[in-house]
């Protein structure tokens, strides 16, 4: 049977990193790269059999093609601390590995996200398809300071897994705000304000989000999610506003 290595990369995740190694307890290795965590992440992980890099925060990209060096599997399931691996899931990529993982394809999974006691189930959050398994011979992260993405060395073809992957990202109301600001405040040296989109992006993004994607389906918690979601389209352009102006003073 095929083997895989996952790799994890962390920082200050002593709540959330133990339900996520142990739904891997099916994967032949366990990478988990910290960035110098304050709390137990590290000892819980390595108390779970992890092997644990500390190195310093460079990029999401970076930490994670670096996790890939260590591994010593060609396959990489890519997990982050806050995401728990299904039973349905967990059963699809034994099966995948009993047939052959094929390293001309990369392997899709769908993000199921869990908010407010329950879990988003539209507005476009679900199913949320990540590429999550493939071969780090042909893939590689990019660099990006958010919302990383892969780069494939040749043509590869897409295959989805059937089952879920639970994403554990928001802990409250604000926790979730904790979380734009602190994105708002690494994209907003990235790319150029616009009137434009500060004024029409947010309303679009809840239009489609809330109507258009059937968050309303969700009920209140869909209605919170969307409205957050719109307005850190908002908070973005605006920081980007605040560094436009900061930098003719």
């Amino acid at each position: 049977m095929e083997k895989i290595s996952a790799v994890i990369i962390t920082y200050n995740e002593e709540r959330k990193i133990e339900k996520c190694i142990r739904s891997l307890d099916f994967i032949d290795e366990i990478v988990v790269v910290d960035s110098f965590s304050t709390d137990n992440t590290v000892k819980i992980a390595k108390k779970l059999g992890a092997s644990v890099f500390q190195r310093k925060f460079t990029t999401f990209g970076d930490q994670k093609n670096f996790g890939n060096k260590m591994a010593k599997n060609d396959f990489i399931l890519s997990i982050d601390a806050d995401e728990v691996v299904s039973k349905n899931l967990r059963d699809s990529i034994i099966d995948e590995c009993k047939r052959g993982l094929d390293e001309n394809t990369v392997y899709k999974i769908a993000r199921k996200t869990w908010y407010l006691n329950g879990f988003l189930n539209h507005g476009g959050y679900y199913p949320e398809y990540k590429i999550r398994l493939f071969n780090k011979n042909f893939c590689s992260w990019d660099n990006k300071k958010l919302h990383e993405g892969l780069i494939f060395s040749k043509k590869l073809k897409t295959k989805k897994l059937k089952g879920d992957l639970y994403h554990y990202s928001y802990e409250s109301i604000d926790h979730h705000l904790k979380k734009i600001i602190l994105y708002s405040e690494i994209d907003k040296k990235s790319g150029d304000f616009s009137t434009f989109k500060l004024l029409f992006s947010p309303p679009f993004r809840f239009f489609k989000s809330y109507i258009l994607k059937l968050g309303f389906l969700d009920g209140i918690r869909g209605l919170i999610f969307c409205s957050f979601s719109s307005f850190s389209i908002f908070i973005r352009y605006s920081k980007k506003f605040e560094e436009k102006i900061n930098k003719k003073l």
